[in-house]
């Protein structure tokens, strides 16, 4: 068939006919006309559709399959396929469908025209296809979905739901966040005040006036309210809403927000709630740190002076032994309540401070048994030897010692004349599980749940056995703290078991042996010693104790820091012992004087202090004291410490000079 000549300078096949039917779409200049055959191939196209579909207007792209033009992927290839019917089929398509170009990030509109049989039959033609650029419109459309996404999202996070209120028709809408708000399904949104049954009555009051005067004046609203959900969750709400006016100023729509804030003020309660723990637990440390304090400086003169006085039995009447070992018991008793108090506190305010490092099992046992033997053979206890086992934990040492100590202790307190206590060892591949074990009468099955609730002593009170009733409960805590567990057996045939488990620990690397000091002859190792200190008891005790001790040691008193600076300036000392409470210039403020002073500077100093709380012990540390000793002060051997100190530091600075 001869070509005819088009408008687009492009040659077109058929006759006039065709032309009828192709002119409405050739009309537009920025749309692409291209006939193709009923399989799909080009078999014309405009200059329009050349740049389309190929690089130039001046293309020709005859001959070509109309799906190589478009990119190769499931969307495509579905569509493509729908197109390709229709051509088979000689129907329309319409709406266009979109397809994306192989070449490049750019999206084509096609609509299929439709030829009559005769116009297909006369020119083989399978169909007409108009093709528009919708690659702007489609980035719009999806960077507004994007956006409209990201909202979504954001008010979903942010529980925030958006409603809006046609004044006229009373036709409200809301977005889904406002249905799961109110815990209902996705629906028809109700009126605003309708929702009203979700809010206590004081809420909905407030609302429905707020709503109200929106309506009749503009008036923009802000309320915090109560409400509860359709599901009876009890629910906080912030409500936000504002009109909109005409042009003649009448207000036609009242739009708002919902905002759920439950979790913001539950957080912001949770917060306030942590500060007043928080504040209340350092009130109570405090408290403790002070009534501490009150209770050991009095302590210190009670056992200090019964300690004296047993070491000079021989001089006194055969009757004061008895009443000084009760002396002595009771304010050992005393003592170990207040360490009690003071580590339940560190342990209930999260203040307790551990070094885990691996510990060899056998020293820490070793030590325990010593220092348990004397009250096990009071008691008439037999502790069984510990088999060495070689084995290490991941623990502090310390702790673990005070552990096992007040494990000891119980099961040497709880026994029968002429009981005995074990100590065995179990592993596996990852724990040591040491096991205390006794011959007591046991644990009742009634009383086994409350073992380690403190101040809990399981009726012990009413026979007489001393106790706090903190000791179990502070030694779980410190197992637990240490990355263990501390449990009670279950009921045996003899006595009470007690099980530590503990991690296993690789041995630390041995550290290298010093040589030996040379030891010095304890009369050469006299000190002169400066005690700052303003309470006259502590003060005589501790003349008292160096009187009688080896090496006798030149003691002079204090009872005021700038007294003791004087006294420095006068006649230098070998060691200062400072009291931390002082009147006028404290402890610390003597410290830092002294070690301003370069001939002072090195002046072996030990803080004195009935302060025994964690905090206290580590500020002494980091001002530069060279000791603590905490009140009531051990009398026994106290000389001989102040010359271990004096020695020790000596042979530091020689070593390092």
């Amino acid at each position: 068939m001869a070509g005819i000549a088009s408008t687009d300078d492009t040659a077109l096949p058929g006759d006039a006919g065709l032309l009828r039917v192709l002119a409405g779409v050739l009309a537009g200049s920025r749309v692409g006309v291209v006939l193709v055959s009923p399989a799909g191939v080009l078999r014309w196209h405009n200059s329009t559709g050349a740049q389309l579909l190929g690089d130039s207007p001046e293309a020709r792209l005859e001959g070509r399959p109309l799906h190589g033009f478009f990119a190769d992927d499931a969307a495509n290839r579905d569509t493509l396929a729908q197109v390709q019917a229709r051509l088979a089929q000689g129907t329309v398509l319409q709406p266009g469908v979109p397809l994306q170009l192989a070449r490049g990030a750019r999206w084509l509109q096609l609509e299929l025209q439709q030829l009559g049989p005769e116009e297909r039959a006369a020119t083989g033609l399978g169909g007409a296809l108009a093709l528009s650029d919708i690659t702007e419109q489609r980035l719009q459309r999806q960077a507004a979905d994007r956006e409209g996404m990201l909202l979504r999202e954001a008010a979903r996070l942010g529980h925030i739901g958006a409603w809006d209120l046609d004044v006229l028709t009373q036709q409200v809408r809301w977005t889904d966040e406002m249905f799961a708000i109110h815990d209902l399904p996705l629906g028809q949104a109700p009126h605003p005040l309708a929702a009203l049954t979700y809010y206590d009555e004081a809420s909905a009051a407030r609302l429905r006036r707020a709503v109200e005067r929106a309506v009749a004046q503009g008036a923009p609203f802000d309320l915090p309210l109560g409400s509860v959900s359709a599901s009876g969750q009890h629910k906080r709400v912030r409500v936000i809403g504002s009109a909109e006016r005409d042009a003649a100023g009448r207000v036609v729509r009242v739009v708002g927000l919902c905002h759920d804030i439950t979790e913001r003020e539950q957080h912001a309660q949770a917060l306030l709630d942590k500060a007043a723990a928080e504040r209340a637990s350092r009130a109570k440390s405090e408290f403790l740190s002070r009534v501490s304090h009150e209770l050991r400086t009095p302590l210190n003169g009670v056992l200090g002076f019964a300690q004296l006085l047993q070491q000079r039995a021989g001089e006194l009447p055969g009757w004061t032994s008895e009443p000084l070992r009760m002396i002595r018991q009771a304010g050992d008793h005393l003592l170990t309540l207040i360490d009690d108090m003071l580590d339940l506190g560190s342990i209930e305010s999260g203040a307790l401070r551990l070094t885990l490092a691996p510990v060899a099992l056998d020293a820490v046992v070793g030590e325990a048994v010593r220092l348990m033997a004397p009250q096990a053979l009071a008691g008439r206890v037999m502790l069984r030897p510990w088999a060495p086992s070689r084995a290490w934990v991941q623990a502090d040492a310390t702790r673990l010692r005070q552990v096992l100590l007040n494990l000891l202790s119980n099961a040497i307190k709880f026994n029968r004349a002429g009981g005995e206590v074990w100590l065995l060892l179990d592993g596996d591949d990852h724990h040591w599980t040491l096991r205390v074990q006794d011959s007591g009468p046991g644990i009742s099955a009634e009383r086994r749940r409350d073992l380690f609730q403190p101040f809990n002593r399981l009726g012990a009170e009413e026979t007489g056995v001393p106790g706090t009733g903190l000791g179990l409960s502070i030694a779980r805590h410190l197992t637990e703290a240490m990355g263990g567990r501390l449990e009670l057996a279950p009921p045996g045939a003899r006595g009470t078991e007690l099980r530590v488990r503990l991690q296993r620990a690789e041995p630390a690397a041995p550290v290298a042996a010093r040589p030996p000091r040379p030891t010095v002859p304890a009369h050469q190792r006299a000190c002169r010693v400066l005690y700052v200190e303003d309470h006259p008891v502590n003060a005589m005790l501790v003349s008292e104790a160096l009187a009688v001790q080896q090496p006798r040691h030149e003691l002079r008193l204090a009872e005021t820091g700038e007294q003791g600076l004087e006294m420095v300036a006068d006649e230098p000392p070998d060691i200062v012992l400072l009291d931390l409470n002082l009147p006028g210039a404290n402890g610390y403020e003597v410290l830092a004087r002294l070690r301003a002073e370069p001939a002072w500077a090195g002046l072996p100093c030990v803080a004195v202090s009935a302060d025994a709380m964690p905090e206290d012990l580590d500020r002494a540390r980091a001002a530069g004291f060279d000791d603590y000793w905490t009140k009531p002060l051990t009398m026994n051997g106290l000389a001989h410490r102040i010359a271990a100190i004096v020695d020790g530091l000596q042979s530091r600075q020689a070593s390092t000079g």
